[in-house]
């Protein structure tokens, strides 16, 4: 959305000299190689330990009062197909968050005028710190992630709205170009009131939803005067309801039954996080009926500790589909 201040309140520089400080998913060469192995995961989903808490997630979910009461040879058919299934959706996420921006414009042109709501789920750090002290502090393919997700939603809405009100492209593939938003670039800054016009004239909605602290830090931002999203379109749900990814499907599915029509559609920009949100989403019934929802696809790094990473949050599905928090089946939803 954009600010001022390039240090967050940790002192970590986010802007030098109107450069990011930080990393670059969209560089990088992405191929299946820095995919996790399929049998690596299952080896460690299976394991059984000393400890339940040194054992893998099947055992663990076996044990948890809200087990899903499948039967051990049924586990051991779908839990392969679980993670293959997964494995494939990491790969289209990264694949698809890759095509040059001149082919994602016109998937957006394809699906703008009936795009009314961007969905904003929170991601690791907030919008002024790359990071926080909590599990994804010293996690690289997490850093800046709220920043940049909170980044990507304001450039969606101004690029729907910029379609909606026939901006030439030129300026739309200016914004869809930029991945952090900042007062540095004079080409954006010169679109900046016409960017808020637009956003406030179409009428799209940008919903937000976190824990307190990163939810003060969206409010913080909004409250400047030199943002590219006017703050009343805008909306920042309950954060004092919010401490999971759970919460968050939860509040959205409200937020989307009062506020959508027959035939409109959502769009919510996310990373490799969506193959476990989507899968919540679905168990929840988050969208709702005759609505369509798009995942615009963001990338993850391509370092060693990128595969982790991925590995991680197709461990994260799995544990929640088989204690009924998440389906095995992802929401349906376009990935764009």
């Amino acid at each position: 959305m954009t600010d001022l201040e390039h240090y967050g309140p940790s002192g970590q520089i986010l802007i030098k000299d109107g450069t990011p400080q930080l990393p670059n998913p969209w560089k990088g060469i992405y191929t299946r190689e820095c995919l996790p192995s399929a049998q690596q995961i299952l080896d460690e989903v299976n394991f059984i330990g000393k400890t339940l808490d040194e054992s893998g997630e099947v055992y663990r979910a076996q044990n948890d009062p809200y087990f899903i009461k499948t039967s051990d040879a049924e586990l051991a058919k779908k839990i392969p197909e679980f993670v293959d299934a997964c494995l494939e959706e990491i790969h289209q996420y990264e694949t698809v968050s890759r095509k040059p921006s001149n082919e994602r414009l016109q998937e957006l042109r394809r699906i703008a005028q009936n795009v009314w709501i961007i969905v904003d789920r929170s991601a690791p750090g907030d919008y002024f710190r790359a990071y926080k002290d909590d599990r994804h502090r010293d996690n690289p393919s997490t850093r800046a992630a709220d920043r940049f997700r909170a980044d990507q939603a304001a450039i969606l809405a101004i690029v729907i709205a910029g379609i909606k009100n026939e901006w030439p492209e030129e300026e739309l593939l200016l914004f869809l170009n930029t991945h952090v938003l900042t007062n540095d670039d004079p080409k954006l800054n010169a679109l900046k009131e016409k960017a808020r016009k637009a956003v406030q004239k179409s009428g799209i909605r940008l919903v937000y939803s976190g824990r307190p602290d990163e939810a003060s830090a969206i409010e913080r931002v909004l409250s400047k005067q030199n943002v590219f999203i006017p703050r009343d379109s805008v909306d920042i749900l309950p954060p004092n309801e919010v401490d999971n990814t759970l919460d968050q499907t939860r509040q959205f599915k409200k937020y989307l039954q009062e506020r959508m029509k027959d035939g409109e559609a959502f769009i919510e920009p996310t990373n490799i996080q969506g193959i476990r949100s989507s899968r919540m989403d679905q168990k929840q019934s988050m969208i709702p009926p005759g609505i369509q929802g798009y995942i615009y696809a963001m990338p993850t790094v391509v370092d060693d500790a990128a595969k982790d990473y991925r590995k991680k949050e197709v461990k994260g599905a799995l544990k929640y589909a088989l204690v009924g928090q998440a389906t095995f089946e992802p929401s349906s939803h376009e990935l764009i």
